[in-house]
């Protein structure tokens, strides 16, 4: 049996999908239960709600694992390599982190703001104080990332391998990822950043890489929090800069968005040369097409759902 063959990761993926959710609906009643009890109008009125909503994190990354136990996934473990290599991958997470930061932040904030103008208020997680600070590095720097990106490279994404080619593999394992968060503000930087993470553990073998890639990119986007930007602070009545001139900040997003997609691709290919080992015609049997399906059909779902309560208030 290849070493890239996994015909798992489609069950794994559906899975991780409906314990998942079974998670956020064992919380939402949980939570209406204590608003009950509590006398509280609203879950904002809840004290150290915003811890609540880190630990809730932590249980749906509790989902993924359990999904993963429950499926048993035959695993591809990474290739044996020199130090030099292992730098290089390294290298190439790090590189790879901060260029998603800087040339695929505007393009996520464009669709964010396109959300906004429909009236779409999504919901975020607050950081209250030192607690939840350590809380929300845990669960989204330390869990998370090796969690998920079990799941959606190891597994989901040596799923599509099987039957697809690089690009297509790629950009199926960016959309899952992105509509599993379904979260639709984030939707396009996630999807860019899944696309990266596949395409860099498809070139190094590695899951350690995307890994790394996608603890960085969470680290970053809660120190960021933590910055003073009164500097670029858009004008009154605005909701960011880049709506000060377009005819600007347009043509230099897309322009951030071309240049962080050949870095990421260059990067990739300096790291390793040779093409990435696809198995057409190896093992095409359609056992793990219907759970990615079906996986892929609830999150657009569930994504939905999200769209049409962030536009009606819910």
């Amino acid at each position: 049996m290849n070493r890239f063959t996994n015909p798992t990761g489609g069950k794994t993926y559906l899975f991780s999908i409906i314990f998942d959710i079974a998670v956020q609906l064992a919380f939402s009643l949980v939570l209406s239960g204590v608003l009950i009890v509590g006398g509280y109008g609203s879950a904002a009125e809840l004290p150290r709600y915003s811890t609540w909503n880190i630990v809730a994190m932590f249980f749906l990354q509790g989902a993924f694992v359990a999904a993963i136990f429950v499926t048993k996934p035959r695993l591809t473990a990474p290739e044996k390599k020199s130090a030099t290599q292992r730098i290089k991958d390294i290298l190439l997470a790090v590189i790879t982190a901060a260029v998603c930061l800087c040339c695929f932040s505007w393009l996520g904030e464009w669709f964010a703001l396109a959300l906004k103008a429909i009236g779409y208020n999504g919901a975020e997680i607050e950081i209250n104080g030192a607690l939840d600070l350590v809380l929300c590095l845990v669960v989204t720097v330390l869990v998370a990332p090796v969690v998920e990106e079990t799941v959606f490279r190891n597994e989901l994404t040596n799923e599509f391998r099987r039957r697809h080619g690089f690009l297509p593999t790629v950009l199926l394992s960016g959309l899952c990822f992105a509509l599993m968060h379904m979260s639709p503000q984030q939707t396009v930087y996630q999807f860019m950043l899944g696309c990266a993470c596949a395409y860099t553990f498809l070139r190094t073998e590695n899951v350690v890489v995307p890994s790394l890639i996608h603890a960085l990119s969470n680290a970053a986007a809660i120190g960021l929090n933590y910055v003073d930007w009164s500097i670029i602070t858009p004008p009154e009545g605005q909701s960011s800069v880049l709506l000060n001139n377009p005819a600007l900040s347009v043509p230099i997003t897309l322009l951030l968005a071309a240049a962080g997609v050949a870095i990421i691709f260059f990067a990739g290919k300096f790291v390793r040369k040779k093409t990435p080992s696809f198995e057409y015609g190896y093992d095409r049997d359609g056992s793990g097409r219907t759970p990615c399906v079906i996986a892929l059909v609830i999150c657009c779902a569930m994504w939905t759902f999200s769209l049409i309560g962030g536009v009606a208030g819910l």
